[in-house]
């Protein structure tokens, strides 16, 4: 059996049932159905998996492996050496999670390498009863490279992959209709007070706010948080938190080169 996780997130306190996300319950990436064999860069069916805070096993939500309506496909390929696709977010209102993806068939080969205008990225939106909407595709970003990471606000969308760049849609738009905030490449991405935040390997950035509050307009300037280490390392994934009774978020929890780091506001 042969299974990647690519990433996870801690769900927010939403009430739940038989087709809602449980409170507190842990999703996880799943790429490939782990009862076959995958080779790098080949498009695989996506799961994610959702856990109870013990552990458990809670049931498993597969994303579209084929086209209905609006909704496109959404694989992903297992990586032969960075993992660095598949990241999953939560957004700030705890109701949605988003992830990236390619509009491919599975056993497509080279998917990460493709042309968008060939293979469209797309964005996936989870809602909180677990319903899936993949209407969201580019065809003129990210081409040749991956797409990392997607977060939403409402209608609103943001992407990072490769050397792509950060890009900002809204839900459903397709072809050209997107802009491009930051030619800086971004990692992951995320939501927290209001403001986007990033984390990049571009130089002197590695955890780093995205222009100011959540913008949607080119040019914007990437600032690296002050105290964090702007060479070095291989940040992805990271949650912020308001802590000791804090009105604003005053701590950053970061997977960065094989660790997880804690750091505080001071």
């Amino acid at each position: 059996m042969r299974t990647i996780l690519c990433s996870l997130l801690l769900l927010c306190a939403i009430s739940s049932d038989a087709q809602t996300f449980g409170n507190g319950n842990i999703v996880v990436v799943r790429i490939g159905s782990g009862t076959t064999s995958m080779a790098a860069g080949t498009a695989q069916p996506v799961f994610l998996d959702e856990y109870n805070p013990c552990g458990e096993f809670i049931r498993s939500i597969a994303l579209p492996v084929t086209a209905s309506g609006s909704n496109r496909r959404l694989t992903l390929p297992p990586a032969s050496a960075d993992y660095s696709e598949g990241f999953i977010s939560l957004s700030q209102d705890g109701q949605y999670l988003a992830l990236g993806g390619y509009d491919a068939a599975t056993g497509t080969a080279s998917v990460t390498s493709s042309a968008s205008t060939t293979i469209n990225r797309v964005v996936g939106i989870i809602d909180f009863a677990s319903n899936i909407n993949t209407s969201t595709a580019f065809s003129n970003r990210f081409s040749t490279v991956s797409i990392r990471s997607a977060v939403v606000d409402g209608s609103n969308i943001w992407a990072a992959g490769g050397n792509g760049g950060i890009v900002y849609t809204t839900a459903g738009s397709t072809g050209t209709a997107n802009t491009l905030i930051s030619s800086t490449t971004g990692r992951c991405l995320n939501i927290f007070d209001g403001q986007l935040y990033a984390t990049s390997t571009a130089t002197n950035l590695r955890m780093a706010r995205v222009g100011t509050g959540l913008p949607n307009t080119a040019g914007q300037t990437m600032t690296n948080l002050p105290g964090y280490a702007t060479t070095g390392g291989n940040p992805l994934q990271f949650y912020m938190a308001a802590l000791n009774g804090s009105d604003t978020v005053n701590v950053l929890y970061i997977a960065d080169n094989g660790q997880l780091k804690k750091f505080s506001l001071v």
